[in-house]
């Protein structure tokens, strides 16, 4: 048979801000932040052995079969509307996404396949997306845009540690 062990995560988070106002000097802001963060480990002991007389899939970031994979996807909105003699509008939107991957085999432990060993770990696909628009109106009429849409992939780590042996 096969071992197979893995983890993986798929989240979305959706923030979004609106802001619509009128007048004399009409201000609006709206301002979304959605950051998602995932940190995923597996650990082998130390003294232990796994035996397969196929595969040996030890991952993190999906499953051991492949078919899942980790997906993050933080979403952010801001909007405005703004119209006024004095009409001064801000929207920003800041989407942010983290993945940590770690996998890490112990101390004289021996991973043997007698087929194919995979020891992976992948921060898996990443989609931040951003849309921070605001829109007013001079002396009700003369159009003033504003963006500030901001996508960032952070620093991630994927790590794999062998302090045992792999057959």
């Amino acid at each position: 048979g096969n071992i197979g062990i893995g983890t993986y995560t798929d989240a979305t988070a959706s923030t979004k801000a609106l802001a619509s106002t009128w007048g004399l000097a009409a201000v609006g802001v709206a301002y979304a932040k959605s950051h998602v963060i995932s940190a995923q480990s597996v650990t082998i002991g130390i003294d232990n052995e796994l035996l397969a007389f196929g595969n040996v899939d030890l991952v993190t970031g999906s499953d051991p079969t492949g078919s899942f994979q980790t997906n993050l996807q933080p979403i952010a909105v801001a909007q405005g509307f703004i119209k006024g003699v004095i009409a001064i509008p801000d929207a920003t939107a800041d989407a942010i996404v983290t993945s940590n991957a770690a996998l890490t085999v112990g101390d004289r432990t021996r991973v043997r396949s007698g087929a194919n060993s995979t020891l992976a770990a992948r921060r898996g696909t990443l989609l931040p997306t951003a849309d921070g628009t605001a829109k007013g109106y001079q002396l009700g009429l003369i159009p003033v845009t504003v963006t500030d849409s901001n996508e960032d992939v952070r620093d991630g780590v994927g790590s794999v540690t062998v302090n045992g042996t792999v057959e």
